[in-house]
């Protein structure tokens, strides 16, 4: 009966509950990857849970963050190559469209470094949400400076499909 009463014991430990873990990132170039892992019972949950953690630190070492905490302007470039990088779009509701910046502007620096590629933009650009971005925009009326502070990806783009 001892036996039976242990048995019991250790199954009603090892069996029950489960645990579902996934996490979305992104990198500088917009690729997104998924952790996810699956588990039941205590052995099954704690390896998920090893699991998620082991692909989200790779993912970070990688270059990537998570999604809810990616920041961004607000902004989209041109792909034609040229000597300047032009904005093609401004989304709504952006930190961009409040400094009142526009499709045709043309972005000549970022924090101060000047830019020649969308590579050189969009690694400058990529940053935690709360990071202050600093552009020189060339537009018809001149050049100028403005100051941000990235917003979250999610609240500008909506939450990738």
């Amino acid at each position: 009966m001892k036996r039976f009463i242990l048995i019991t014991f250790i199954i009603s430990l090892a069996l029950p509950g489960c645990a579902t873990y996934t996490q979305m990132f992104i990198n500088a170039n917009g690729q997104m990857q998924r952790c996810g892992s699956y588990g039941s019972g205590l052995i099954g949950i704690a390896t998920a849970q090893k699991i998620q953690n082991d692909c989200a630190g790779d993912l970070k070492r990688a270059g990537y963050i998570e999604i809810e905490k990616a920041g961004v302007i607000g902004i989209q470039f041109s792909d034609a190559k040229s000597d300047t990088l032009m904005l093609i779009k401004v989304f709504d509701n952006s930190p961009a469209k409040k400094q009142n910046l526009a499709a045709g502007d043309k972005v000549l620096e970022i924090n101060g470094i000047p830019i020649k590629t969308q590579g050189d933009a969009k690694a400058l650009l990529f940053s935690p949400i709360g990071t202050t971005v600093k552009l020189k925009i060339l537009n018809s009326n001149g050049i100028k400076e403005v100051s941000m502070q990235s917003v979250s990806l999610v609240s500008v783009y909506g939450y990738p499909k």
